[in-house]
């Protein structure tokens, strides 16, 4: 078990002497935060989705609070102790980070989710070579995700195969409705007020609707809830939106027909190699990646699916490790380094959390892997 005073000190060993000089007096990160927004435009302006659906504006210093937090929690500070000040300036620099990534997001049009950010925050503390912070954080997340039973977000919404159900996320109604009035407006940049307040009110709406609907015993579904989403648009005088809405739906649902007949087809395809009992024997696609020294090297597709099935382990009747695969290598390029393919697999599992807590161990797993893997220093 290692001690507070060793963990403090690999944290300061990532930092390389990122922090120099000195300041009298330790600064909190809540007050760099908020003097550093008031000059930002962009970040001043912008609006992010909360799990209720609601859009809020951007605030900086709740990022820099939770990295802080996820600091404090692994090292031992108790929050009345001021930080020292390497620390400070390992979280300023990962605080830094996000709201970067976040700011191009934003300046790009992207609708910016509280779960986004929270993910980017993830990523960015694997990337610093910070996981037991990254662990912490994402332990603080699983256990904030303990909701009350009145939430509209305990509701299950039937998928659109018709087996299986997820968890209602007014957050995805919340996002969809932006981005259905800044492309029905061509608006660039900030989403002005009267759209966030016309959003808020049509998305308050849909899940009031929703809510009533699964009170009176009514199974919800996806087509059941786009539908609604439709109505209280019209309901609220905003038909050009409606209408390109409804025109998006349907572009959408014939794009699903295709990829359905795609996927029909690629499953008898691997299917008749399986028979043939060429997936044992074959390492499968080849990916080129980058070593922490600046190496060439490969992985296979073997090796990956090997060490997510292995992750999965316990939890197969729950999770699926070839998704997990499948939406990790969607992320793969040229030359990847080798830490980004640990990233892209344990976001892949995060990713599939609201569809299957389940994925939270597995993502966990995958985490811990790459500390073990770094502690014996192999790839």
């Amino acid at each position: 078990m290692q001690s507070n005073a060793d963990n403090i000190e690999q944290v300061r060993e990532k930092t390389n002497g990122a922090y120099q000089g000195k300041h009298d007096e330790q600064q909190s990160t809540k007050t760099v935060d908020v003097v550093v927004a008031k000059h930002d435009p962009i970040l001043s302006n912008l609006a992010v989705v909360k799990r209720n659906g609601m859009l809020v504006p951007f605030r900086k210093e709740r990022i820099a609070l939770a990295i802080e937090s996820a600091f404090r929690a692994t090292l031992n500070i108790p929050t009345t102790s001021p930080l020292p000040q390497d620390i400070y300036s390992v979280v300023q620099e990962v605080v830094a980070q996000v709201v970067s990534d976040v700011r191009e997001q934003a300046a790009h049009g992207a609708a910016l989710t509280v779960e986004g950010i929270q993910d980017l925050v993830e990523v960015k503390l694997m990337q610093a070579g910070h996981y037991e912070v990254a662990r912490r954080y994402i332990i603080y997340r699983d256990e904030h995700k303990e909701i009350r039973e009145d939430s509209p977000r305990n509701l299950k919404i039937q998928r659109r195969d018709g087996k299986t159900f997820v968890r209602f996320n007014p957050m995805k109604i919340g996002s969809a409705l932006e981005r259905a009035f800044r492309a029905s407006r061509h608006l660039e940049g900030q989403t002005p007020a009267e759209v966030v307040d016309a959003v808020n009110a049509v998305t308050n709406k849909v899940v009031q609707r929703a809510v009533q609907l699964s009170k009176n015993g009514q199974t919800l579904h996806v087509e059941l809830i786009q539908d609604e989403v439709e109505r209280q648009l019209m309901a609220e005088g905003f038909y050009e939106v409606a209408k390109d809405y409804i025109i998006y739906r349907s572009q959408r649902a014939v794009l699903r027909q295709h990829e359905d007949r795609e996927a029909a087809q690629a499953k008898i395809e691997r299917k008749k190699v399986e028979l043939e009992g060429a997936v044992e024997k074959s390492p499968g696609q080849v990916f080129e990646i980058t070593l922490r020294d600046g190496r060439k090297s490969s992985i296979t597709e073997r090796e990956l699916k090997r060490r997510i099935e292995f992750a999965c382990r316990g939890y197969k009747e729950t999770t699926s490790s070839e998704e997990v695969y499948l939406e990790s290598v969607r992320n793969f390029y040229e030359g990847i380094r080798i830490d980004e393919v640990d990233t892209a697999n344990i976001m892949a599992a995060r990713a599939k959390v609201e569809k299957e807590p389940d994925y939270s161990f597995v993502a966990a797993s995958l985490l811990l892997d790459v500390i073990y893997r770094e502690t014996f220093d192999c790839d």
